[in-house]
């Protein structure tokens, strides 16, 4: 924990994410870490962050906000060189870091499904991103893809934090509170901390005419995930498995160690259904992707 401050850590934020994160990071990020944030955006998570402390990697998408990013950090002076972000472009599903290379990962994809003209475009860029997807589409592809490709950048013992909002859709409930975490555990991760950030302002319905009857109470606060990588799934090397090893074991836990692993690394997609709730089992994930034949009974003569 940095210790140049003596006020402690609460779990409730009002503010800015700016503020939420100077503190959480005050907490959980060590001297001398790597961390990534993966959905960089306009970087609004760390202007008050201490960045002499860690080096940090900033990445998105869009091409623009990194040129942005940099100009901006070239031209404070009271930056000092060592502090400064590094930018690359990439997709957070595909990041070009190494196995097991990094010790903190912050994912914070868009999360609002069906964005429309009323939605504060400048801030959440969900028009270039979720145009078309709904909240389980979101959940799968963003969140789960993400959390995946986590789990394979980061140390045993790394951190992953996913900032992420309930919200309602089709008059529904969906919450994004109870599904993040099952999809992080089912990938090695456990909870460390759930952070509650309170925002004055927030993203959500407008004054419009569109608009007359309240159903549901207006979502005016999002969480911060604090996971652990505390088991990373890895295969054993390639080649014939010998008689009797897990490889050629699938009955129970032993068996599904290693198709959570096959799937991980080759079918991520079928994976990501299975951490979004979409398939029952690991086991029922490794049927859609081929790995796992159902044996046909044989019967006899004349029945």
């Amino acid at each position: 924990m940095d210790c140049s401050s003596t006020k402690p850590v609460r779990t409730v934020h009002r503010g800015t994410n700016a503020d939420m994160i100077a503190e959480v990071a005050r907490l959980y990020i060590p001297e001398g870490a790597l961390v990534a944030d993966v959905t960089w955006g306009k970087g609004n998570f760390w202007p008050l962050t201490n960045l002499e402390r860690f080096a940090l990697l900033g990445s998105d998408i869009e091409p623009s906000l990194l040129a942005t990013a940099a100009q901006v950090g070239a031209q404070q002076s009271w930056l000092v060189p060592v502090a400064r972000p590094h930018f690359v472009c990439c997709d957070f599903r595909a990041l070009p870091y190494r196995d097991r290379s990094l010790d903190v990962v912050v994912l914070d994809p868009p999360y609002l499904h069906r964005p429309g003209g009323w939605l504060a475009e400048n801030n959440s860029y969900n028009n270039q991103t979720t145009v078309g997807m709904n909240h389980q589409d979101i959940l799968r592809e963003l969140y789960c893809r993400g959390i995946l490709e986590a789990a394979r950048v980061l140390k045993s013992g790394g951190q992953l934090w996913v900032k992420c909002k309930d919200e309602i859709e089709g008059g529904r409930q969906c919450l994004s509170r109870e599904q993040i975490p099952l999809a992080a555990a089912r990938c090695g991760f456990v909870e460390q901390e759930m952070f509650l950030y309170n925002s004055e302002v927030g993203i959500g319905l407008v004054q419009s005419p569109l608009y007359t009857h309240q159903r549901h109470a207006k979502k005016s606060h999002s969480y911060l995930f604090v996971f652990v990588l505390a088991q990373a799934l890895s295969l054993p090397p390639r080649g014939r498995p010998r008689k009797g090893s897990v490889v050629t074991t699938l009955k129970g836990d032993r068996g599904t160690v290693y198709l959570a692993a096959r799937l991980m690394r080759d079918y991520p997609q079928t994976y990501a259904q299975y951490m979004a709730g979409e398939l029952p089992s690991v086991h029922a994930a490794a049927r859609q992707a081929g790995l796992v034949t159902t044996k046909v009974a044989r019967t006899t003569r004349g029945e």
